[in-house]
Protein backbone atom coordinates (compact mmCIF):
# COMPACT_ATOMS: atom_id res chain seq x y z
CA UNK A 1 0.00 0.00 0.00
CA UNK A 2 1.41 3.41 -0.63
CA UNK A 3 1.88 5.46 1.67
CA UNK A 4 -0.47 8.73 2.43
CA UNK A 5 -0.21 11.86 2.30
CA UNK A 6 1.58 12.56 5.97
CA UNK A 7 3.64 10.24 5.41
CA UNK A 8 5.19 11.85 1.96
CA UNK A 9 5.47 15.21 3.75
CA UNK A 10 7.03 14.03 6.56
CA UNK A 11 9.58 11.90 4.21
CA UNK A 12 9.86 15.33 1.63
CA UNK A 13 10.93 17.10 4.82
CA UNK A 14 13.65 14.93 5.80
CA UNK A 15 15.08 15.09 2.48
CA UNK A 16 14.82 18.68 2.64
CA UNK A 17 16.63 19.19 6.45
CA UNK A 18 19.12 16.35 4.79
CA UNK A 19 20.12 17.51 1.82
CA UNK A 20 23.94 19.47 1.86
CA UNK A 21 23.66 22.66 1.02
CA UNK A 22 25.33 23.70 -2.21
CA UNK A 23 28.89 25.28 -1.83
CA UNK A 24 29.93 28.92 -2.74
CA UNK A 25 32.74 28.76 -5.21
CA UNK A 26 34.97 31.32 -5.25
CA UNK A 27 37.37 32.12 -8.12
CA UNK A 28 40.40 34.20 -7.49
CA UNK A 29 41.86 34.42 -11.21
CA UNK A 30 45.39 34.93 -9.51
CA UNK A 31 48.03 32.07 -7.81
CA UNK A 32 47.79 31.32 -4.78
CA UNK A 33 49.68 32.79 -2.55
CA UNK A 34 49.86 35.97 -4.28
CA UNK A 35 48.42 39.33 -2.92
CA UNK A 36 44.63 38.88 -4.09
CA UNK A 37 44.75 34.90 -2.81
CA UNK A 38 46.29 36.27 0.83
CA UNK A 39 43.50 38.96 0.80
CA UNK A 40 40.47 37.32 0.26
CA UNK A 41 40.93 33.74 1.89
CA UNK A 42 40.06 35.37 4.94
CA UNK A 43 36.73 36.09 4.01
CA UNK A 44 35.63 32.65 3.18
CA UNK A 45 34.50 31.84 6.82
CA UNK A 46 32.40 34.97 7.37
CA UNK A 47 30.18 34.43 4.54
CA UNK A 48 30.16 30.92 4.89
CA UNK A 49 28.58 31.90 8.59
CA UNK A 50 26.34 34.55 6.48
CA UNK A 51 25.37 32.13 3.85
CA UNK A 52 24.67 29.08 6.18
CA UNK A 53 26.78 26.59 3.26
CA UNK A 54 30.40 26.29 2.77
CA UNK A 55 32.64 28.57 1.15
CA UNK A 56 35.42 27.53 -1.34
CA UNK A 57 38.56 28.63 -3.43
CA UNK A 58 39.47 28.22 -7.09
CA UNK A 59 42.37 29.59 -8.27
CA UNK A 60 41.97 29.96 -12.17
CA UNK A 61 45.16 32.20 -13.03
CA UNK A 62 46.20 33.45 -16.66
CA UNK A 63 45.78 35.96 -19.42
CA UNK A 64 46.30 38.88 -16.50
CA UNK A 65 42.84 38.05 -14.32
CA UNK A 66 40.52 37.09 -17.81
CA UNK A 67 40.93 33.57 -17.36
CA UNK A 68 39.27 33.29 -13.73
CA UNK A 69 36.42 36.03 -15.15
CA UNK A 70 36.16 33.58 -18.77
CA UNK A 71 35.94 30.05 -17.08
CA UNK A 72 32.91 31.72 -14.81
CA UNK A 73 31.24 33.30 -17.42
CA UNK A 74 30.57 29.87 -18.77
CA UNK A 75 28.52 28.85 -15.49
CA UNK A 76 25.41 28.42 -14.89
CA UNK A 77 23.49 31.88 -13.32
CA UNK A 78 22.80 30.36 -10.24
CA UNK A 79 24.46 31.65 -7.33
CA UNK A 80 27.22 28.94 -6.84
CA UNK A 81 29.85 30.39 -8.52
CA UNK A 82 31.55 33.89 -8.24
CA UNK A 83 34.59 35.37 -9.14
CA UNK A 84 37.46 38.35 -6.95
CA UNK A 85 37.70 41.32 -8.87
CA UNK A 86 39.51 44.14 -8.50
CA UNK A 87 40.65 47.31 -10.28
CA UNK A 88 42.13 45.51 -13.29
CA UNK A 89 38.84 45.19 -14.65
CA UNK A 90 39.62 49.01 -16.39
CA UNK A 91 42.94 48.01 -17.90
CA UNK A 92 41.59 44.75 -19.21
CA UNK A 93 39.40 47.39 -21.11
CA UNK A 94 41.36 50.00 -22.14
CA UNK A 95 44.39 47.60 -23.12
CA UNK A 96 42.47 45.99 -25.51
CA UNK A 97 44.41 43.04 -24.90
CA UNK A 98 40.98 40.33 -24.92
CA UNK A 99 38.35 39.72 -26.43
CA UNK A 100 36.57 39.73 -23.20
CA UNK A 101 35.43 42.81 -21.65
CA UNK A 102 34.78 41.35 -17.97
CA UNK A 103 33.18 44.46 -16.92
CA UNK A 104 30.55 43.36 -19.17
CA UNK A 105 30.31 40.29 -18.44
CA UNK A 106 29.84 40.53 -14.98
CA UNK A 107 27.67 41.58 -12.58
CA UNK A 108 28.75 43.49 -9.11
CA UNK A 109 27.83 41.88 -5.82
CA UNK A 110 29.54 43.68 -2.96
CA UNK A 111 32.81 44.97 -1.80
CA UNK A 112 34.77 43.94 0.77
CA UNK A 113 38.66 44.80 0.81
CA UNK A 114 40.58 47.75 0.68
CA UNK A 115 43.91 47.84 0.35
CA UNK A 116 46.33 50.21 0.47
CA UNK A 117 49.78 50.21 -1.40
CA UNK A 118 53.45 50.20 0.48
CA UNK A 119 56.18 51.69 -1.25
CA UNK A 120 59.55 49.73 -0.32
CA UNK A 121 63.18 49.74 -1.33
CA UNK A 122 65.87 46.93 0.08
CA UNK A 123 68.40 47.76 2.53
CA UNK A 124 71.27 47.42 0.17
CA UNK A 125 70.04 50.19 -2.02
CA UNK A 126 68.52 52.51 0.22
CA UNK A 127 71.91 52.76 2.53
CA UNK A 128 71.32 56.31 4.47
CA UNK A 129 69.11 57.97 1.96
CA UNK A 130 65.23 58.89 2.83
CA UNK A 131 62.62 58.22 0.64
CA UNK A 132 62.62 62.04 -0.50
CA UNK A 133 66.02 61.39 -1.48
CA UNK A 134 65.24 58.37 -3.36
CA UNK A 135 62.45 59.84 -5.55
CA UNK A 136 64.51 63.51 -6.11
CA UNK A 137 63.30 65.17 -9.11
CA UNK A 138 65.11 64.26 -12.13
CA UNK A 139 66.97 61.51 -10.43
CA UNK A 140 66.29 58.24 -12.51
CA UNK A 141 65.68 54.69 -10.71
CA UNK A 142 64.98 51.17 -11.40
CA UNK A 143 61.77 49.94 -10.17
CA UNK A 144 59.97 46.30 -10.42
CA UNK A 145 56.29 46.13 -11.47
CA UNK A 146 54.24 42.94 -12.90
CA UNK A 147 54.09 43.45 -16.31
CA UNK A 148 50.92 43.45 -17.84
CA UNK A 149 47.87 45.48 -18.91
CA UNK A 150 46.21 44.99 -15.56
CA UNK A 151 48.90 46.01 -12.58
CA UNK A 152 47.60 47.76 -10.23
CA UNK A 153 51.03 48.18 -8.86
CA UNK A 154 52.22 50.19 -11.92
CA UNK A 155 49.54 52.53 -11.44
CA UNK A 156 50.93 53.19 -7.99
CA UNK A 157 54.35 54.11 -9.09
CA UNK A 158 53.28 55.83 -11.92
CA UNK A 159 51.29 57.86 -9.77
CA UNK A 160 54.55 58.68 -7.93
CA UNK A 161 56.47 59.52 -10.82
CA UNK A 162 54.22 61.80 -11.65
CA UNK A 163 53.83 63.72 -9.04
CA UNK A 164 57.25 63.77 -7.87
CA UNK A 165 59.12 64.28 -11.30
CA UNK A 166 61.33 61.10 -10.52
CA UNK A 167 62.29 59.76 -13.66
CA UNK A 168 61.49 55.90 -13.18
CA UNK A 169 63.18 52.78 -14.98
CA UNK A 170 60.76 50.15 -15.05
CA UNK A 171 61.65 46.68 -15.33
CA UNK A 172 58.56 44.07 -15.89
CA UNK A 173 58.61 40.76 -13.84
CA UNK A 174 56.46 37.75 -14.92
CA UNK A 175 54.85 37.80 -11.42
CA UNK A 176 54.24 40.24 -8.27
CA UNK A 177 56.49 37.39 -6.69
CA UNK A 178 59.42 37.96 -8.89
CA UNK A 179 58.78 41.95 -9.02
CA UNK A 180 59.36 41.88 -5.18
CA UNK A 181 62.09 39.00 -5.32
CA UNK A 182 64.28 41.43 -8.01
CA UNK A 183 63.16 44.17 -5.38
CA UNK A 184 64.82 41.78 -2.23
CA UNK A 185 67.81 40.70 -4.40
CA UNK A 186 69.00 44.43 -4.96
CA UNK A 187 68.22 44.40 -8.77
CA UNK A 188 66.15 47.43 -8.63
CA UNK A 189 65.83 50.26 -5.96
CA UNK A 190 61.79 50.65 -5.75
CA UNK A 191 58.91 48.84 -5.74
CA UNK A 192 54.96 48.63 -4.83
CA UNK A 193 54.81 45.80 -1.95
CA UNK A 194 51.97 43.70 -0.32
CA UNK A 195 50.77 41.56 2.00
CA UNK A 196 53.48 38.76 1.09
CA UNK A 197 56.68 40.76 2.00
CA UNK A 198 54.40 40.74 5.50
CA UNK A 199 54.01 37.20 5.78
CA UNK A 200 57.49 35.79 4.01
CA UNK A 201 60.15 35.91 5.68
CA UNK A 202 62.55 35.69 3.01
CA UNK A 203 61.68 39.16 1.90
CA UNK A 204 63.79 40.44 4.64
CA UNK A 205 65.82 42.97 2.67
CA UNK A 206 62.96 45.06 2.44
CA UNK A 207 62.13 48.23 3.96
CA UNK A 208 58.53 49.68 3.82
CA UNK A 209 59.23 53.30 2.98
CA UNK A 210 55.90 54.71 3.02
CA UNK A 211 52.02 53.69 2.64
CA UNK A 212 49.51 55.43 0.07
CA UNK A 213 46.22 55.44 3.04
CA UNK A 214 45.14 58.51 4.08
CA UNK A 215 46.52 57.37 7.85
CA UNK A 216 49.21 55.36 9.13
CA UNK A 217 48.49 51.91 9.32
CA UNK A 218 48.58 51.15 13.08
CA UNK A 219 50.68 47.82 12.61
CA UNK A 220 53.43 50.00 11.16
CA UNK A 221 53.37 53.03 12.83
CA UNK A 222 56.72 54.07 11.88
CA UNK A 223 55.94 54.00 7.96
CA UNK A 224 54.78 57.43 7.14
CA UNK A 225 51.97 58.34 4.75
CA UNK A 226 53.06 59.84 1.17
CA UNK A 227 51.05 62.35 1.77
CA UNK A 228 52.69 63.06 4.96
CA UNK A 229 56.33 63.18 3.03
CA UNK A 230 55.07 65.62 0.72
CA UNK A 231 53.70 63.45 -1.86
CA UNK A 232 50.37 64.13 -2.72
CA UNK A 233 49.00 60.96 -3.45
CA UNK A 234 46.78 58.55 -2.15
CA UNK A 235 45.91 54.82 -3.61
CA UNK A 236 43.79 51.63 -2.27
CA UNK A 237 42.55 48.85 -4.34
CA UNK A 238 39.00 47.88 -4.11
CA UNK A 239 38.59 44.09 -3.83
CA UNK A 240 35.00 42.56 -4.16
CA UNK A 241 32.62 39.62 -5.90
CA UNK A 242 31.22 39.60 -8.73
CA UNK A 243 28.66 37.08 -10.39
CA UNK A 244 27.81 35.89 -14.55
CA UNK A 245 26.29 39.01 -16.09
CA UNK A 246 22.53 36.83 -16.40
CA UNK A 247 22.59 35.85 -12.34
CA UNK A 248 18.66 36.70 -11.70
CA UNK A 249 18.01 40.08 -8.87
CA UNK A 250 16.91 37.85 -6.21
CA UNK A 251 19.85 35.73 -5.94
CA UNK A 252 22.35 38.92 -6.42
CA UNK A 253 20.31 40.50 -3.61
CA UNK A 254 20.78 37.23 -1.15
CA UNK A 255 24.34 37.31 -1.94
CA UNK A 256 24.88 40.60 -1.57
CA UNK A 257 23.42 40.41 1.79
CA UNK A 258 25.53 37.71 2.94
CA UNK A 259 28.62 39.73 2.03
CA UNK A 260 27.59 43.22 3.36
CA UNK A 261 27.39 41.15 6.68
CA UNK A 262 30.95 39.45 6.59
CA UNK A 263 32.28 43.00 5.38
CA UNK A 264 30.46 44.52 8.51
CA UNK A 265 32.45 41.76 10.92
CA UNK A 266 35.05 43.45 13.66
CA UNK A 267 37.10 39.95 13.36
CA UNK A 268 37.11 39.73 9.64
CA UNK A 269 38.32 43.66 9.97
CA UNK A 270 41.15 42.19 12.28
CA UNK A 271 42.17 39.59 10.13
CA UNK A 272 42.53 42.20 7.42
CA UNK A 273 44.99 44.43 9.52
CA UNK A 274 47.13 41.57 9.75
CA UNK A 275 47.59 41.91 5.85
CA UNK A 276 47.64 45.40 6.05
CA UNK A 277 43.70 45.86 4.50
CA UNK A 278 40.63 46.71 6.08
CA UNK A 279 37.48 45.31 5.59
CA UNK A 280 34.41 47.29 3.97
CA UNK A 281 30.91 46.76 3.60
CA UNK A 282 29.43 48.20 -0.36
CA UNK A 283 26.64 46.74 -1.88
CA UNK A 284 26.40 45.97 -5.40
CA UNK A 285 25.34 49.94 -6.32
CA UNK A 286 28.15 51.26 -4.22
CA UNK A 287 30.65 48.58 -5.74
CA UNK A 288 29.11 49.02 -9.15
CA UNK A 289 31.48 52.25 -9.63
CA UNK A 290 34.46 49.97 -10.02
CA UNK A 291 33.11 48.84 -13.33
CA UNK A 292 32.55 52.30 -14.77
CA UNK A 293 34.83 54.74 -13.93
CA UNK A 294 38.54 54.09 -14.92
CA UNK A 295 40.65 54.00 -11.89
CA UNK A 296 38.40 55.47 -9.58
CA UNK A 297 40.33 54.24 -6.59
CA UNK A 298 42.81 56.37 -6.65
CA UNK A 299 43.40 60.34 -7.01
CA UNK A 300 46.10 62.83 -7.08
Amino acid sequence: MPPDRAAWGILAAMIEVTAPAHALEVIVPWPVGGETDLLVRPIGPYLSKHLNRPVTFSNIAGNFGVSGVADLAKRASDGNSVVVVHDYLYSVKRSGKDSIDPAAELRPVCGLISHPSLLGSSKSKLKNRDIRALLAKGRSLDVSWTAGPTSTNFTMLALIAQVTGADLRFKGYRSKAAAISALNDGEVELAEIGPEVLVDKSSANVVPLAISSEARDARLPSVPTLKELGINVTYSVLRGLAVPRDTPAGVRADLEKACLAAGREKSLDDDLAKLGARAVSLSGDQFAGLFQVPLATFHV
